[in-house]
């Protein structure tokens, strides 16, 4: 039997106690990923038209969270992005899938199907475009299989006095 994630859309007032021990690992671009989840920044980006799901299997687990908005990156200044802020998959499924599905329905591989299907409803949007810390090598082979392309030069971000180094990748749509 298939288990496919049922996407719910996220409501920060509903479903705070949901997401409260989300983790998806120790690294620093986890960590971010997690305290923006149960933080004010995902209700930033809400207030800013960004739309948040939650992933859950039947049983009610938490598989993960993913999001979609949209951006005016200078990088492709005359184009309609859609912008994926975040996307994570709690630590207990990361490399998981069903057990009796293949290797292309794996958790991470739902979302990011499901977060291009809804991109994909934007008639005006030609590309998707995302940022992803430089070390996180999964996500990166992620991206790329659903052919996201690497753009600029890296880009450098202090948080909390420390700098870290992301890429923006880009995929177009139509």
């Amino acid at each position: 039997m298939l288990h496919r994630l049922q996407p719910i859309i996220f409501d920060p007032a509903v479903d705070a106690d949901i997401v409260r021990d989300f983790s998806c690992g120790s690294e620093y671009w986890a960590t971010a990923a997690s305290d923006w989840i149960r933080g004010e920044r995902v209700v930033n980006s809400m207030a800013r038209g960004t739309r948040v799901w939650l992933y859950k299997l039947s049983s009610s687990d938490l598989v993960g969270f993913g999001s979609l908005g949209r951006t005016g990156w200078k990088v492709l200044p005359r184009e309609k992005l859609a912008f994926i802020p975040q996307l994570a998959i709690q630590t207990a499924f990361q490399g998981r899938k069903p057990s009796d599905a293949p290797p292309e329905e794996r958790f991470a591989h739902q979302i990011m199907k499901h977060l291009l299907g809804e991109a994909s409803k934007q008639p005006d949007v030609s590309f998707v475009v995302l940022e992803v810390h430089q070390e996180n090598s999964k996500a990166i082979s992620l991206y790329q299989q659903y052919d996201f392309v690497m753009l600029s030069v890296p880009v450098v971000k202090e948080f909390d006095g420390e700098r870290h180094t992301y890429r923006q990748m880009a995929r177009a749509f139509r």
